[in-house]
This record gives structure tokens, sequence and C-alpha cells, in this order.
């Protein structure tokens, strides 16, 4: 994420993503790259909706006060930033 926020990369189109706009719709983008990795295991729309899933889920936990939490399932879930 850095890497964009910083201009060292500039397109952000190959990369996987969740977006959430002003109204709080959400939109999930995953990466060829990525998709690769799972398509064993599920179809791509079930991939996307597990991802934006799991972001509602911090977002809620984040909400809650549980930001902790977010991070610890975050390292057992081997989230790379």
């Amino acid at each position: 994420l850095f890497v964009y926020l910083l201009g060292i990369k500039k397109d952000f189109r190959e990369s996987t993503y969740v977006a959430i706009d002003a109204e709080g719709q959400m939109t999930v983008k995953i990466s060829e790259k990525d998709y690769q990795q799972y398509q064993q295991e599920f179809t791509f729309d079930q991939l996307c909706a597990a991802l934006g899933n799991l972001f509602v889920e911090f977002l809620e936990m984040y909400r809650d006060g549980k930001a902790k939490q977010v991070i610890k399932k975050m390292d057992e879930l081997r989230f790379v930033a």
C-alpha cells in the first residue's frame, strides 16, 4: 500500500484491493496472480466475497474497540502489508 501512497508504484489496477466509498459501497479487486493461489479452493466470486467479508469483520472489530484483535487475525492469516 505504501508504494502507491508514496508514488513509487502508480498503477494499482493489477493489485488486489478493497475500496469503500463514502456511501459504504465496497469494491473488491483480486489480481490474477493472487487468484491463481486460491483458484483450486474458490471461484473468483467466492474469493471476492470472502475478502470483502473479512474487511467488514475487521471494520466491525475496530469499531468495537478490538483493534489489537484485527492485527492478531491478520498475523494468523499471514497478511503481508
